[in-house]
C-alpha cells in the first residue's frame, strides 16, 4: 500500500505550524471549501514553490503530490521526505509510466492526489503549456476533479527570485466536478476547461508587491537585451536591471511592470520579454547561424536517483546546435544533443539533462540562466523533427 496511517498523523501535527508560517511569510489567504470524503484529483496552477504546502493547508488529511524526482536524490532529506509524506516521483519533461501507475494506486486506495498539469512553475506569470495527456489521466482515474486556483503567487514568490515580496497569495477551489460530471464532459471540452480555469491574470489586479530586491536575479529569465541584441550582458541590482553593453536601465516595479525612460525599450511586462526571446531562438538557422551560449563556473553532476549527486567536472559550459560541453581545461565532458532523451529546468536555475537512463545536472551561481539552454535545445529538437516555427511554443513549455 502507498498510503500509511503515519501520513495522517504527520499532516495533522504539522498543519497548524505551517499554517501560521505560510500566512506570515507569504500572506496566504484561503477560501474555505469542504470536500466530500473519498479520492479526488486536485490540479492547480503553479506560480510558487510552496503551492503544494498551500493546498495542504486548505484541506484536512494527507494529499499525495506528484513531485520532481530531484527531491529523491537528496542524500539526507530524501528518505525522510519519503517516509513522512510519500510524494510520487515523476521525471520532468518525459513520459513516466511508473508515476502514472503510482497515481492510479493512490486513487484506488482512496487517497487525494495533487499535481500541477504544467509540470513546472511559471517564469513569466502566465500558465505554462499543459500536455493534453492530463485529460487522459483525469478520465482514466474516474474520480472527482478539483481545479484549484492561486492568485498573487507570481507577485509574492516569482520563480526567478530568491526573495519573497510583501503581498498576498489567494487560493480557492475554482471548480469541483463529480465523477459523473467528469465522465460526461468530452475530452476536448475538459482540456479547454482546465486551461480556462487555471489561467490567472497576475498583472491587471490592484495588488502591489513590495521588495527592495524586486529585479534581482531577473537574469535567470531574461538573457537577451531587446535594445542592443547582446546575450549575457544583463545584470540586476535592487529594483533595476541594466545592460552592460548598451547602458539600458529598467526598473521592475511593485505593479509587476517595467519602467524606463529609454524609448527603445518595448516591453511593459515580463511575459513580453519572454516571448521576444522565444522568437529570437526560433529564428536561429541551424545551418547558417553558429550562435552558442556559454557560462563559466558551472558544475556538472551525475544524479544517482534516491541517493546523491556525483560531481564530474566544474568549469565552462557551452552549447551549440550539436553539442553541450563542460570543461575545466583538463577534464572535458561533451554530450551530443541528438542523444538527449529530454532536458528540463528544475527549481529556479538547475538544468537537468536526460540521456537514456542517466540523469545529469548543471548548476551555477544565483544569476545562472538555465532557460536559454532549454529553449535552444527544443529549437534544435523541433527543427530535426520538421516542426514549423508557428508550432514551436507548445514545445517550449517546461
Amino acid at each position: 500500500m502507498w498510503m500509511k496511517f503515519r501520513h495522517k498523523v504527520v499532516f495533522a501535527l504539522l498543519r497548524p505550524f505551517f499554517w501560521l508560517f505560510l500566512r506570515w511569510r507569504y500572506g496566504l489567504r484561503l477560501e474555505k471549501y469542504k470536500l466530500p470524503k473519498g479520492p479526488c484529483l486536485m490540479i492547480f496552477n503553479h506560480t510558487s514553490s510552496f503551492d503544494p504546502f498551500f493546498i495542504s493547508m486548505a484541506f484536512k488529511g494527507p494529499i499525495y503530490f506528484l513531485s520532481t524526482d530531484d527531491i529523491f536524490s537528496l542524500r539526507f532529506w530524501s528518505p525522510i521526505i519519503k517516509y513522512l509524506v510519500a510524494p510520487i516521483p515523476k521525471s520532468k519533461s518525459m513520459r513516466d509510466y511508473q508515476a502514472v501507475k503510482n497515481v492510479i494506486t493512490v486513487a484506488g486506495e482512496g487517497g487525494r492526489l495533487g499535481l500541477s498539469p504544467e509540470g513546472n512553475r511559471t517564469y513569466d506569470g502566465r500558465l505554462c503549456n499543459i500536455d493534453y495527456a492530463i485529460v487522459k489521466l483525469i478520465k482514466h482515474l474516474r474520480i472527482p476533479l478539483v481545479l484549484y486556483e492561486f492568485q498573487g503567487g507570481f507577485g509574492v514568490n516569482p520563480r526567478f527570485s530568491s526573495y519573497v515580496r510583501k503581498g498576498r497569495i489567494y487560493g480557492r477551489v475554482a471548480k469541483y466536478l463529480t465523477k459523473e460530471e467528469v465522465e460526461a464532459i468530452a475530452p476536448d471540452d475538459l482540456y479547454k476547461l482546465v486551461i480556462a480555469t487555471l489561467s490567472v491574470d497576475e498583472f491587471t489586479g490592484k495588488q502591489n508587491f513590495r521588495s527592495k530586491h524586486a529585479a534581482e536575479q531577473l537574469e535567470r529569465v531574461v538573457y537577451l537585451c531587446p535594445v542592443c541584441q547582446t546575450i549575457g550582458d544583463l545584470h540586476s541590482e535592487g529594483t533595476h536591471l541594466r545592460c552592460d553593453h548598451c547602458g539600458l536601465d529598467v526598473e521592475y516595479g511593485e505593479d509587476l511592470q517595467f519602467h524606463t525612460g529609454n524609448p527603445k525599450f518595448p516591453f511593459s511586462y515580463l511575459w513580453q520579454w519572454y516571448d521576444f526571446q522565444i522568437e529570437f531562438i526560433t529564428k536561429l538557422d541551424l545551418f547558417q547561424n553558429r550562435e552558442t551560449f556559454h557560462d563559466d563556473d558551472v558544475a556538472l553532476k551525475r544524479v544517482v536517483w534516491r541517493r546523491k549527486k556525483d560531481k564530474l567536472v566544474s568549469g565552462r559550459l557551452s552549447m551549440d546546435f550539436e553539442t553541450l560541453t563542460v570543461t575545466d581545461g583538463r577534464t572535458t565532458k561533451r554530450f551530443k544533443l541528438e542523444e538527449f532523451s529530454s532536458m528540463t529546468v528544475l527549481g529556479q536555475n538547475k538544468l537537468n539533462v536526460y540521456i537514456d537512463k542517466e540523469t545529469y545536472q548543471l548548476k551555477s551561481n544565483k544569476q545562472f540562466n538555465a532557460l536559454k539552454y532549454l529553449q535552444l535545445y527544443f529549437h534544435v529538437r523541433n527543427a530535426r523533427k520538421g516542426i514549423k516555427n508557428g508550432d514551436l511554443e507548445q514545445f517550449l513549455g517546461i
